[in-house]
């Protein structure tokens, strides 16, 4: 039962960093589409109304990047810490 606890801890923490490293992906994703906002927005909106709207379209594009890297951060420590874990499990506990 030991072993099997702890390769389920592994595949538990895993599990957590799969999810957090999609999350990432879907802000990556978020972002890139926000330069074609962006861009549009540009073109289009002249004036104080366009600047404002380009600033806060900037704003928001810097927040989803912020996000992205917590989420990779926190990803990269659930593996981190599951591998931590599964290495240090103490081996009389296996039997």
């Amino acid at each position: 039962m030991a072993l099997e606890d702890k390769n389920s801890v592994l595949a538990r923490a895993n599990s957590y960093a799969a999810a957090l490293a999609e999350a990432a992906n879907h802000c990556e994703t978020a972002a890139r589409a926000m330069i074609s906002v962006q861009a549009e927005v540009s073109e289009n909106w002249e004036g104080e109304a366009g600047t404002t709207m380009a600033q806060k379209l900037d704003s928001l594009r810097f927040q989803i990047n912020q996000a992205y890297a917590k989420f990779i951060t926190a990803s990269n420590q659930a593996k981190a810490d599951g591998w931590s874990a599964y290495s240090s499990w103490p081996e009389e506990e296996m039997d």
